[in-house]
């Protein structure tokens, strides 16, 4: 393939965010080469994500923590279910609670394992959820996208997740990393009195 097609593709669609339709339809090509090169090109994106706290139980109405925030990296070919593990690695808690993503008003859930005498109950809560098992490039995240992140139902612990920045990677320069932090680590459990 010419290396400017090529080029031409990606520019098209970093820059002017078009489809893949509307990208074959400009530069007279196939389409199924077009949307297999941009499959390639989404794989192969690293995701820099901030992460904010908003509080246990968080309705909607207010703002995130101030002066408290994790920048993390994670490439695209990574699991909502990889990105969980990650987030809770960064935050140094346990990770064995339930949990959700909220990503383009779609709920993406981990219920526990198929075995679980939890996941019947919990997935009458969650009617119409769909798999945490889906990659980050298959989202449609752009920069500046926000979703939530929801983990340990009974506490509620509730995260901002915006996309800060999306960019070409290799396998080396996108590890799953923290990049940025503010604020002293946050507390999973409240101290239980001993009386």
């Amino acid at each position: 393939m010419n290396k400017t097609i090529l080029e031409h593709i990606i520019y098209l669609f970093r820059s002017q965010e078009l489809t893949a339709p509307q990208i074959a339809e400009e530069l007279r090509v196939s389409r199924k080469m077009v949307t297999k090169i941009l499959r390639e090109e989404r794989i192969c994106q690293c995701y820099r994500l901030r992460v904010e706290y908003l509080g246990q139980g968080y309705q909607g109405d207010i703002s995130p923590l101030k002066g408290w925030y994790r920048e993390i990296q994670i490439k695209g070919d990574r699991t909502l279910n990889e990105l969980n593990d990650f987030i809770q690695h960064v935050l140094g808690w346990d990770n064995t609670h339930l949990y959700s993503f909220t990503v383009h008003d779609k709920l993406y859930s981990y219920l526990g394992q198929d075995d679980s005498s939890i996941v019947g109950v919990v997935e009458d809560v969650f009617e119409n959820h769909c798999s945490t098992k889906i990659p980050l490039h298959l989202l449609g995240l752009r920069e500046n996208n926000q979703f939530i992140y929801n983990t340990d139902f009974g506490d509620d612990h509730i995260f901002l997740l915006t996309v800060t920045g999306i960019g070409p990677t290799t396998n080396k320069n996108c590890l799953p990393m923290v990049i940025g932090t503010m604020g002293k680590d946050l507390i999973q459990y409240e101290p239980q009195d001993s009386d």
